[in-house]
């Protein structure tokens, strides 16, 4: 019996080792490592961003990262398209930032061989996303908003709004105290 010779790419292995050992890190060291694993794979990176142990990013060629950011332990983004991350951006556990989605419309086609759509995500500035929080293609959040824990995204947000909610909706406008 002969055994199959099955081609690797030694840069690709190389890149999936790396990413799958500095994953799970915690902040300080794993932090650092991620940023520096991740920044020249990214379309963009403003500067410096901060991220907790199991933050990854499938797809770093189609995303930007503003400056100053935070990704908390297990966020993902998933890009295929188009993310566009600002400054000063805090994501919580466990959020889930995907351009693209499955295709699902013919039943007569097996979901899996649909395809999927591509779309785009845009986040402003200064924006807290909350735990457990998935933003989906076709969704812009503008500067100063706030989504709450475990909230769906696909639409626009404007700036200095809180939403919450499966799928997300206003709750109240963010004022200057005096």
């Amino acid at each position: 019996m002969e055994l199959a010779v099955i081609p690797l790419n030694a840069a690709r292995l190389a890149k999936d080792l790396c990413a799958s050992a500095i994953t799970p890190l915690e902040w300080g060291l794993g932090s650092r490592l991620r940023y520096a694993y991740y920044r020249p794979q990214l379309r963009g990176c403003a500067g410096y961003f901060a991220s907790h142990g199991g933050f990854c990013i499938a797809g770093a060629e189609y995303a930007s990262i503003g400056k100053d950011c935070s990704f908390a332990r297990g966020a993902y983004i998933a890009a295929r398209n188009r993310i566009d991350i600002g400054n000063g951006v805090l994501v919580g556990p466990y959020s889930l930032l995907s351009d693209s989605v499955h295709r699902y419309e013919d039943p007569g086609v097996s979901i899996s061989e649909q395809g999927c759509s591509k779309g785009s995500i845009r986040i402003g500035d200064d924006v807290w996303i909350g735990a457990h929080v998935v933003i989906l293609d076709g969704a812009i959040i503008g500067n100063g908003s706030v989504v709450g824990a475990l909230s769906l995204v696909k639409g626009r947000i404007p700036p200095n709004e809180v939403w919450g909610g499966v799928p997300a909706r206003f709750i109240k406008k963010r004022e200057k105290s005096d």
